[in-house]
């Protein structure tokens, strides 16, 4: 959105149809292949996903992710639940912005949105921020994980006039235990699948 973040559009190296083009690529690879494929992929809207809608009445986000069959959670604070044949079960609040922002304190918006808005979730993701953080903690007598994402974009024009540092696209991974309610995060995708490994005994 050139006339609404020109300084930002200006840092950037791809043109916006291959962007949309690569987007594309990357939810095909993610989602469910075939029935009973087990992958789920869920993409929640940001803020300048908004700006297409208002300035030009256009969701192309949307049009993608419904052509490739990947849900999509438009709304203030969205829910998805987990439920496995044991019994097991979490629940998970995702939203692209919360208020309450700290930068002392990179996961305290996740954890306000845990306290105001969605006291039912096991799990808060936050984004927008751009700035990575988790962790383990307990809410009302109860045991949370609470996440905030960093971006994959790791630095810009419009970031650097800014002085901010240059992003380190961390993507924090959460793993849910199917036979007891058990929940570990891990700082990133590889991460993860080593832990993974390690559980199944190095397969």
């Amino acid at each position: 959105t050139p006339g609404k973040l020109a300084a930002a559009s200006r840092g950037n190296v791809i043109q916006p149809d291959l962007q949309w083009d690569m987007a594309k690529d990357w939810i095909r690879r993610m989602r469910p292949k075939r029935p009973g494929d087990r992958r789920r992929l869920i993409i929640v809207p940001g803020n300048h996903d908004d700006f297409s809608v208002s300035m030009a009445s256009v969701e192309p986000l949307r049009e993608i992710a419904e052509s490739l069959q990947a849900a999509y959670l438009r709304g203030h604070v969205a829910r998805i639940t987990f439920r496995f044949p044991s019994g097991v079960q979490y629940d998970v609040a995702f939203a692209h912005k919360f208020r309450m922002h700290s930068n002392m304190n990179l996961t305290h918006r996740p954890k306000q949105m845990l306290r105001y808005e969605a006291q039912w979730a096991d799990i808060g993701i936050v984004g927008d921020r751009h700035e990575a953080a988790w962790e383990y903690c307990r809410l009302s007598n109860t045991d949370r994980v609470v996440v905030a994402c960093d971006t994959y974009k790791c630095t810009d024009f419009f970031s650097a006039s800014l002085n901010y540092a240059p992003a380190r696209a961390i993507i924090p991974v959460i793993i849910l235990l199917a036979d007891k309610k058990k929940m570990i995060v891990l700082p990133d995708l590889e991460t993860g699948c080593e832990y993974l490994a390690h559980l199944r005994g190095g397969r």
